[in-house]
């Protein structure tokens, strides 16, 4: 990525300016010591456009260099240290309400619901003669670590698989929230 950038660096840099500034300039810098324009200045229009190609690479080797001496942090170490995670119940169109009563009764205080159908190949339904109930409510709550799992048994007990709900309880850990101060 850092060659095909500095390569177009270059080309950048050795446009009009380069020949109406320094070309000027480095003729007056040699006038000034006397210097000799074609063995002092020469090779001023390389070092202009390779200048470009030079520092872009020089770049790229710091950033290689600061990409390797990283320390890469695992994910559970960043999860582990969060207060928070998130319960998703995923039940049958109509049992929202059942689910955030259900979740109330263990302090959770809100959550939000989303309606969702499925989406899916039909003709392998057929083949499997499965019918598939095309609407869902999806439910998410942000809940404290303490207060989770008493939440979540209590909206499987009352929505879980095996109620009419036929609902599905999960848990998500989280590596940030805003807005719970």
């Amino acid at each position: 990525m850092f060659v095909s950038i500095a390569f177009d660096s270059g080309g950048v840099a050795s446009g009009p300016m380069t020949t109406t500034f320094l070309l000027p300039l480095n003729i007056g810098a040699c006038d000034a010591v006397s210097g000799n324009l074609m063995t002092d200045a020469f090779g001023v229009v390389a070092l202009v456009a390779l200048t470009p190609l030079i520092a872009i690479q020089i770049m790229g080797i710091l950033y290689q260099y600061k990409l390797k001496a990283a320390v890469v942090q695992p994910v559970e170490a960043d999860m582990a240290d969060n207060e928070c995670g998130m319960i998703m119940t995923i039940v049958k169109q109509g049992f929202s309400e059942d689910v955030m009563n259900a979740a109330r009764l263990k302090g959770a205080s809100g959550g939000t619901v989303f309606h969702s159908w499925r989406v899916g190949n039909e003709e392998a339904l057929r083949f499997w003669k499965i019918s598939v109930q095309e609407e869902r409510e999806v439910v998410l709550i942000l809940a404290r670590k303490e207060d989770k799992l008493e939440i979540m048994q209590e909206i499987g007990k009352q929505c879980g698989i095996q109620s009419k709900a036929h609902g599905v309880v999960i848990s998500l850990p989280m590596d940030s929230v805003v807005g719970l101060d």
